[in-house]
Parts: structure tokens; sequence; C-alpha cells
């Protein structure tokens, strides 16, 4: 604990929190516009397989197809409610690996030239899966 009886990781923990929020606050619209893309932009995609990867889901089980059915749900089941639900500390360290070597690949002023939601979503990952 630091002096100011925080724990070490408070900042890093606030930082996710604002960048869960910031998802939660996505208007539903932007997950639909990247669910229509038939054949999409390797960054909406890589930053996608990187955000199933922090919600749980196992590389090999995770395909365009299903990433296109994650975005479609809807409630608690819907990508922003998983991501604001998220307990951080459980994840798996293979998962968060992997998609910090995905996300190693791009920057911020890339990805925010993609789309908005896109932005949001790697802000997020990149908070979850920063040392």
């Amino acid at each position: 604990m630091e002096a100011s009886g925080k724990p070490l990781d408070y900042d890093r923990m606030s930082i996710i929190s604002r960048a869960s929020t910031a998802v939660s606050k996505l208007p539903k619209r932007d997950f639909q516009e990247m669910k229509s893309f038939a054949n999409p932009p390797v960054a909406v995609k890589d930053v996608l397989l990187a955000s199933m990867l922090l919600l749980g889901h196992r590389e090999s089980e995770t395909n365009w197809q299903m990433i296109k059915t994650c975005l479609g749900k809807t409630g608690k089941e819907s990508i922003p409610e998983r991501v604001a639900a998220l307990n951080v500390e459980k994840m798996p360290e293979e998962n968060l690996k992997k998609a910090k070597d995905i996300l190693a690949k791009y920057d911020l002023n890339g990805i925010a030239n993609v789309s908005q939601a896109l932005k949001e979503l790697y802000i997020w990952a990149s908070a979850v899966t920063d040392d």
C-alpha cells in the first residue's frame, strides 16, 4: 500500500473503471456498425479479438462469426455489460498476454480513425493489459 493508504494499483483500476464506463455508454448503433462488416478491417477484427480474450473467450473459439454474435447480444450478455462486470483480477494470464500482443500492433490515433466504438474498446483493453 502507498502512504496514502490506497492499493498500489489504484490508478490502474481507476483508469480501467473510466474506460469501462466509456464503453458502457457507447450507443448500440456503434456495435451494430462493427457487426455489419462482412470482411472487417484488420484493426477492427484484432481489437475485437483482444476484447473477446479479455472477456474470457478462448482464442480457438474466437472468429469473426462469433465476434459478430457477441456484438449483437443485448442486456447482461452485451459487450458493454460484460466489460462493466469484468473482474480483471480473475482474468487468465494467457488471455492477458495474448490480448496485449495483439494490441501492441496499434496506437490510439490509428484506431480512432477507424471507429469511435473501436477506440473506446481499444482504450479499455489497453488499460486492462497494461502492467
